[in-house]
């Protein structure tokens, strides 16, 4: 797992990273608590949570460079867990199409929404709210949802 260290190294380099610790550290507690082996992370932005996941992104350098909006190239149940923070609101309406492929290709999923935020002149994560996410899920039950820094925490077992 990611630790403080390793974050604060990528947060010299890039400052997209300047105040996500205060929610990683709680995702990274949480991931310690379940099991898995396998782990794919989709759109990382260069720093992935789990040292020997395998990465999804559209750009940069992954073991998938893959749209997500499309069929994952992923054999069914390949991954233990799936893993997306700030992601799905970057989907464009094909979220729910998404969520398929993160149930076929993973046993769990762990997802993060940014939670009410108020920014008009980007759509994309203006007042989102659960009503959103759960349309975005297909409406299954998450077995832990949480809050954290105005983000929504979902965590499911398929």
């Amino acid at each position: 797992m990611i630790t403080k260290e390793k974050f604060k190294q990528a947060k010299l380099n890039d400052p997209y990273w300047s105040d996500r610790w205060i929610y990683i550290s709680k995702v990274v507690d949480f991931l310690k608590t379940i099991e898995f082996k396998t782990s794919l992370e989709l759109g990382t932005n260069g720093l992935s949570l789990i040292s020997t996941s395998d990465t999804m992104g559209i750009d940069g350098e992954h073991t998938y460079l893959h749209d997500a909006t499309k069929p994952f190239p992923i054999k069914d149940k390949q991954y233990d867990i799936f893993i997306a923070l700030q992601v799905f609101e970057h989907l464009e309406g094909n979220q729910r199409a998404a969520f398929r492929e993160v149930m076929r290709t993973s046993r769990k999923a762990l997802l993060s929404f940014p939670l009410e935020w108020h920014c008009p002149k980007d759509p994309s994560h203006h007042a989102l709210t659960h009503k959103h996410f759960k349309e975005w899920t297909l409406n299954i039950e998450p077995k832990k949802t949480w809050v954290c820094h105005a983000r929504a925490f979902y965590y499911f077992e398929f």
